[in-house]
């Protein structure tokens, strides 16, 4: 089956993704199928770019990857369309999700490793910023900037 197709919306092109290393990748998907009864909703599916497959069945060579693991939490909203928003960060096993939305932004992480999850902060206005070498979330709170450490 072709999950990307089935089960993905294909004009929300700005979901949100992070490389947990070189090959692998951890997508927030859209639930866009919440009428099918079959379907699991789950919004975080990784994926290997080296297990990319190749249909020629109508000699167009279309390539396409199917997720090999999913995470069932939801670090993100879904807006009225049911589609996600946001950033998504990786940092030393956790991923730390920005979840916009009209009035504030959201930021949880999940540990990978011990599948924990936790919520950060939120912040009213939308000028935040994450510095993935080091750990830490700036924002800017009544004309100050101020700092979230997220190795504590």
């Amino acid at each position: 089956m072709d999950v990307v197709n089935e089960y993905i919306s294909g004009y929300n092109w700005d979901r949100p993704l992070a490389f947990i290393d070189n090959n692998r990748f951890v997508l927030a998907c859209d639930n866009t199928n919440f009428n099918d009864e079959d379907f699991i909703y789950n919004q975080l599916r990784l994926y290997n770019i080296d297990d990319i497959k190749i249909d020629d069945s109508d000699n167009s060579k279309y390539r396409y990857l199917e997720s090999y693991n999913s995470i069932n939490i939801n670090l993100f909203s879904l807006d009225e369309n049911h589609e996600v928003h946001g950033k998504l960060y990786f940092y030393k096993d956790n991923l730390i999700a920005f979840d916009f939305n009209k009035d504030y932004i959201n930021i949880k992480s999940y540990n990978i490793k011990y599948e924990s999850a936790k919520n950060i902060i939120s912040i009213k206005n939308s000028n935040c910023f994450f510095n993935d070498d080091f750990g830490i979330i700036y924002y800017i709170d009544n004309d100050t900037i101020k700092e979230i450490d997220v190795n504590i």
